[in-house]
């Protein structure tokens, strides 16, 4: 084979490894928050992605509470869509992304419900940040809707799968996932794709500033 057929070989090989590489990349369109700037040694206890579309705020207030011998990391956030249509998302529409580049997907309820015993302590420390939220989502005209994918246990709610927020609604509740705060340190992103979307919106979280021991 000559120097010319060799270098046909190459480019025929190349193309479609090229398109895979684009269309692959394509494939999500990642958003990061609008305004994402803080001191990762001394965090705020609320972070933000305020965009044109959605808001997400992330509150660490509980995380940062529980000490390290828990295997689940309680997130609580608040979500509100600014679009038009419905907004429809899922446990799956949920990733965080650790500072060491892992990307974990929500635990299951019935792994917290058994193993972790806090879940009722985490909705006392939850409402400092969900007063924050009355009064940044006024009723009326908002209506603040519980995001339930990890109920209380023993209030015979059946933990939520999907869920359908109507523009005048807002989400709020918690979200575990299976890390311990010891493990979490740094700077993570929770990542929020809706149902349907190639959008995927990315918040930064500092549950534990990397340079202090958690309290």
């Amino acid at each position: 084979m000559n120097d010319r057929s060799r270098s046909a070989l190459h480019l025929l090989l190349l193309v479609p490894l090229l398109l895979i590489a684009a269309v692959s990349s394509g494939c999500t369109r990642k958003i990061p928050a609008a305004s994402a700037t803080f001191d990762p040694a001394n965090p705020p206890y609320t972070f933000y992605n305020d965009g044109e579309t959605f808001f997400l705020a992330v509150d660490v207030r509980t995380a940062r509470n529980i000490g390290e011998k828990y295997s689940f990391l309680p997130l609580q956030i608040a979500l509100h869509s600014k679009r038009r249509d419905l907004l429809t998302f899922g446990r799956e529409s949920f990733v965080l992304e650790t500072a060491d580049g892992r990307h974990l997907p929500l635990a299951a309820a019935s792994e917290v419900r058994l193993n972790y015993p806090r879940v009722r302590q985490d909705r006392h420390f939850g409402r400092v940040f969900l007063g924050l939220m009355r009064g940044q989502f006024p009723s009326p005209p908002f209506i603040l809707r519980p995001l339930d994918m990890f109920p209380l246990p023993g209030s015979g709610t059946t933990p939520r799968e999907t869920m359908e927020l109507h523009p005048s609604h807002v989400a709020i509740g918690f979200l575990y996932f299976p890390i311990s705060l010891a493990e979490a340190r740094g700077v993570n992103r929770l990542l929020f794709r809706p149902q349907d979307s190639d959008e995927e919106f990315v918040t930064a979280v500092v549950v534990t500033p990397s340079d202090t021991e958690a309290p």
